[in-house]
């Protein structure tokens, strides 16, 4: 079967070379890519013009045109598994259970739990995600949890009570885990705006501590009086993943 061009996109060309009869180019219209060959049904409206007529050129035989018919979807398919595999391998961003606050006088600060500890495994369970974390503490059938912790390289067991949240009527741990908390709006005419804080501004520390998630901000800057508890200036977002 005769070959006049492959395009990657549909359309007007970008640009484009001339290679053994054959025509190579780049489209305009980024919606996938195509193949013209004159000798099958016609695609002047998608492919635009073609130099040969199907007329001028011997008849195509009907296997060559049913293998045509299937490399498409065939090619489709191919391409998602590549893509699966390539994803399935590298991972995917995860929220890691690495802990950014502890609650003040909580049970989890009593047993000696700090910010930045990476809890690995839940009563015995090897966890790899923050939610993984929460699931296993909610679904567990009694109120302990045995976390294993890696701090620094080093693992230590606690033994700690979940509480029952009473919103959601789950039981959950009094930990947080640790982010990037920012400005999501600032307040007209309020301290945090005289102070030149700006909308999307990423919040690091302040004077009192370093800032691992949105409601640490609220406490340490209410403690400064930059802005009130609850505040919107404060930005109780998270712009990016888990690191």
């Amino acid at each position: 079967m005769k070959i006049e061009r492959f395009s990657v996109g549909f359309g007007p060309k970008i640009f484009g070379w001339t290679k053994d009869g054959v025509e190579y180019r780049l489209s305009w219209i980024p919606f996938g890519g195509y193949v013209a060959l004159p000798q099958m049904s016609p695609m002047e409206a998608i492919e635009g013009k073609t130099e040969a007529s199907a007329e001028e050129l011997p008849p195509a035989p009907p296997l060559s045109k049913t293998l045509v018919a299937f490399a498409g979807p065939l090619m489709n398919v191919a391409l998602a598994l590549l893509l699966a595999t390539v994803l399935w391998i590298a991972g995917k961003p995860m929220n890691t259970p690495i802990v950014g606050w502890v609650e003040t006088g909580s049970a989890e600060e009593l047993a000696g739990i700090q910010p930045g500890d990476k809890i690995v495994e839940v009563n015995g369970r090897r966890i790899r995600t923050w939610t993984q974390l929460m699931e296993t503490v909610a679904f567990s059938r009694t109120p302990d949890a045995r976390l294993t912790i890696d701090r620094t390289g080093q693992h230590h067991e606690v033994l700690v009570e979940s509480k029952v949240n009473e919103r959601l009527e789950v039981k959950m741990l009094e930990i947080y885990p640790r982010n990037h908390p920012f400005a999501q709006n600032v307040l007209t005419g309020s301290a945090a705006e005289r102070a030149g804080l700006k909308a999307e501004m990423s919040l690091s520390r302040s004077k009192a501590c370093r800032f691992t998630v949105p409601s640490n901000c609220v406490r340490s800057l209410a403690r400064e009086r930059i802005c009130p508890p609850r505040s919107k200036s404060c930005g109780g977002a998270n712009r990016s993943r888990s690191p």
